[in-house]
């Protein structure tokens, strides 16, 4: 019986493993081995979201923590900003009113002559 190359597989707790692949046995095992790799590659991955999730938890609450302190300034910056608009909104309503005021005003006489 010619002799067959072995497949190498790697396991990562037992290092690797030389299979041939002629035998039902050695068959079972390869989709063993690459059910357990894959599962293995699963479990990997869960754990690195879990702790992706936990790392942006924490970058949440210490955001939480500087937003509460930043909270006074946030609001007086606003309220500046609010105040400003307000006080340019009434300048121009104001110069306004003074151009109609003066626009309805009956234009000074300038007659020689008193009038009694």
């Amino acid at each position: 019986m010619p002799q067959e190359k072995p497949t190498t597989i790697l396991r990562p707790d037992k290092g690797s493993q030389h299979i041939t692949s002629t035998h039902s046995h050695n068959t079972h095992t390869q989709h063993k081995v690459t059910t357990i790799r894959i599962r293995d590659k699963i479990k990997y991955l869960y754990c690195k979201k879990q702790k992706l999730n936990t790392l942006i938890y924490k970058m949440h609450l210490t955001l939480v923590d500087t937003r509460d302190n930043l909270r006074p300034y946030i609001y007086h910056k606003i309220e500046e900003k609010i105040q400003r608009e307000i006080r340019s909104s009434h300048q121009t309503l104001d110069k306004k009113l003074n151009q109609l005021t003066q626009a309805q005003k009956p234009p000074p006489t300038t007659s020689s002559t008193p009038e009694w």
